[in-house]
């Protein structure tokens, strides 16, 4: 069944129904998009633990630079390429978590809904990127003329992104400013004082909170999509009024 009239991709929008109908997209969708996404999502939320504890890892080493120690060269540098290891992994599961997005949202503009994946494992739809969006990104530049739309979408978006994520990670956050906190009390000369299965606490604590990021954060596809399909109908309009 094809979805609601009101959520067809080919009219032109305001930003406000952007916003509105990408939430609407979502949410109407949401079991479809959790069944092709859940594992790259789990896979996600570990390797944001990860490079959250490698973060955190290195403020023991700021300490002792910072009180005017030596610092271990050996120790700086596994520390550093485990962090750059870390990021480069949690960059690449951004971007293939955006591609189940841009997956979807294309099967809904070429089939007017949301497909079902065939096996509970979900997709790794690793193609979309090359084939969807390395082509938007060029196709923004093309159309600059209407990158203030994209800009307002990306400011809206951008903000209530912030503010759920802020109350859904409030657990992981909290705990990331006690490591932070306990650091900076030992650059400043006081014991560490914290328990033995904090780092194991945190590492779940983030673990959870980077699978909750990772859905709400899948939202700010949709509101791209109808950005986007907004402006080609602008462009369609135009053509038959010229």
């Amino acid at each position: 069944m094809n979805e609601n009239s009101e959520l067809d991709a080919h009219r032109v929008r305001s930003i406000r129904a952007i916003i509105r109908d990408g939430y609407l997209l979502y949410t109407n969708n949401f079991k479809r998009i959790f069944r092709a996404s859940w594992i790259i999502a789990i896979v996600y939320a570990l390797a944001f633990a990860w490079v959250l504890n490698c973060s955190i890892d290195f403020i023991p080493l700021y300490a002792v630079i910072f009180s005017g120690a030596q610092a271990d060269p050996a120790a700086v540098t596994v520390q550093g390429a485990l962090y750059i290891l870390s990021s480069t992994l949690f960059q690449v599961l951004v971007i293939i978590l955006a591609s189940c997005g841009f997956k979807a949202c294309y099967e809904h503009y070429t089939t007017g809904e949301v497909v079902r994946t065939k096996h509970w494992w979900g997709t790794f739809p690793m193609k979309t990127f090359f084939k969807l969006i390395i082509p938007a990104i060029i196709w923004f530049f093309r159309n600059w003329r209407h990158w203030g739309l994209l800009i307002g979408t990306v400011i809206l978006a951008n903000i209530i992104i912030a503010a759920i994520t802020l109350v859904c990670c409030m657990p992981a956050a909290i705990i990331a400013l006690a490591n932070i906190k306990a650091y900076i009390g030992v650059m400043q000369g006081d014991p560490l004082g914290m328990p033995d299965y904090l780092p194991t606490l945190s590492f779940i604590a983030f673990t959870i909170g980077g699978f909750i990021q990772a859905f709400v954060h899948l939202w700010s596809v949709f509101p791209f999509y109808y950005a986007i399909t907004t402006i080609k109908q602008k462009e369609i309009n135009k053509k038959k009024y010229l």
